[in-house]
């Protein structure tokens, strides 16, 4: 999504782990979502994408996951935000294949095309995270993730989402692969947005 194409609002998929695990990183991407102007709407009945059983190399059982999930999607309207890239991923890159042949092969692909990861809605809003005047003082490494990187191509988009916080030292990692997935980074940022979106942290 570029230039004219920004959402006024978006459907918040929370991904399992989010859900049970860390739903203080969707408070926090809801949060930093909200402070860029954006309406988030939330996912009911949704579950998980499939990806575990799809990695471990059972299709079918991924499918049945990932069915309940696709249908629960299918009520929302807009871009679907996935604050995980390993499960953007899965979604945008690989429910085609998993769900072809399928009844609904036709709802994945429309399902699919609507997947938008977090960190990259934030930096085509950078504009206004910028006029926030963010303060966040610390240092933070960044590491690009493999699902990020390989199969979204999203090298960039996690750091230029998190240049608005002001005083905020960079230290890019070497490694080629990640051990982390999408949402260390941004807990910093979506934290210094505040309770509504403005305050500055100290």
């Amino acid at each position: 999504m570029k230039g004219g194409d920004l959402p006024d609002a978006v459907a918040l998929f929370p991904t399992c782990l989010g859900d049970l695990i860390t739903p203080e990183t969707v408070e926090h991407a809801q949060g930093a979502l909200e402070a860029c102007g954006i309406e988030v709407r939330a996912v009911r009945r949704a579950t998980c994408c499939g990806q575990p059983a799809f990695n471990a190399g059972y299709p079918s059982q991924a499918r049945r996951v990932a069915r309940a999930t696709l249908r629960a999607l299918a009520q929302t309207t807009g871009p679907i935000v996935v604050p995980a890239g390993s499960c953007a991923a899965m979604m945008s890159r690989h429910w085609v294949g998993l769900f072809a042949g399928d009844r609904d092969a036709d709802l994945a692909r429309q399902i699919a095309a609507r997947v938008v990861e977090f960190s990259a809605i934030l930096a085509d809003r950078i504009a206004v995270l910028e006029d926030l005047e963010l303060q966040w003082e610390g240092r933070a490494a960044y590491h690009d993730s493999c699902h990020m990187l390989r199969e979204l191509g999203l090298r960039a988009s996690r750091a230029r989402s998190s240049r608005p916080c002001a005083a905020w030292s960079w230290s890019r990692s070497r490694a080629p692969i990640a051990v982390a997935d999408s949402g260390d980074v941004f807990g910093a940022v979506s934290r210094s947005l505040g309770g509504d979106g403005r305050q500055q942290a100290r």
